[in-house]
């Protein structure tokens, strides 16, 4: 499982930020999902990746994110076809902020995301939803929605 890890950070790195992704934009963060040309299959399922890029001194958490915070969660309106959607979080950094530490990132980071479908299934267009807390001195929730398209017939291993 590190392998996969170490792979998908050095292919994501790899692609120029517009091909292929969708971008969602608020006042204190950016995310891309890269998706479609850039999902790696795995012996697992296949991994996509949520890149948030925050804006100097601001923040976003960790799936334990220490004394305040909230974790980072993505959500599907219809599971049929989606046996398992997991974030797989990359090595986190810990803060203290008045007095209180939290765990978490900042500038930019790269969430991989592991999908298995359903038997059967060779193909999702999928509406997704990323929610996220940023925080500077103080906190506020995003929510983004976006669709995934996938299908299995056209990745390459």
């Amino acid at each position: 499982m590190r392998y996969t890890f170490f792979i998908l950070f050095y292919f994501l790195g790899l692609l120029p930020v517009n091909s292929g992704a969708i971008d969602q934009t608020n006042t204190f963060s950016n995310i891309t999902i890269i998706h479609k040309d850039s999902v790696l299959k795995t012996n697992e399922g296949y991994i996509f990746g949520i890149m948030v890029d925050l804006k100097e001194g601001w923040k976003t958490y960790w799936k334990n994110p220490g004394d305040s915070g909230s974790k980072p969660t993505l959500t599907s309106e219809n599971m049929q076809k989606i046996k398992t959607l997991k974030i797989l979080y990359p090595t986190p950094n810990s803060f203290m902020d008045s007095g209180i530490q939290t765990i978490g990132y900042e500038n930019q980071v790269i969430f991989p995301v592991l999908i298995k479908f359903g038997k059967g299934i060779e193909s999702i267009t999928e509406r997704l939803k990323f929610t996220y807390l940023i925080c500077e001195k103080i906190c506020i929730p995003v929510e983004k929605d976006f669709i995934l398209n996938i299908n299995i017939n056209e990745i390459s291993a």
